[in-house]
């Protein structure tokens, strides 16, 4: 068996050392990972609130561009959709 020449206190400091190797690993994967939570973090409350905010304004304007489309298919011709999209914008 490994170490039984040595004397019990070695062994025993041995071991303590192991322990203490292994509390040390334990700590800093937790400091990594807190880490990659926080760029998570930042994600979620930051990048998704903003693609939300992007695809509410998205789905507002479909309503205004189906009128557009639907003016434009109407007109009878090229200088009354330039003046139903300058309407549009101004408006």
């Amino acid at each position: 068996m490994i170490g039984t020449s040595l004397p019990i206190g070695a062994l025993l400091g041995f071991a303590f050392g192991v322990v203490i190797l292994i509390a040390a690993l334990m700590a800093l994967t937790g400091k990594w990972r807190l880490g990659s939570l926080k760029e998570e973090a930042h994600n979620l409350a930051y990048v998704e609130v903003e693609r939300s905010s992007l695809t509410r304004k998205w789905v507002d304007n479909i309503p205004i561009n189906w009128v557009r489309t639907a003016a434009a298919l109407h007109a009878s011709s090229t200088e009354q959709v330039a003046n139903n999209n300058a309407l549009a914008i101004s408006a």
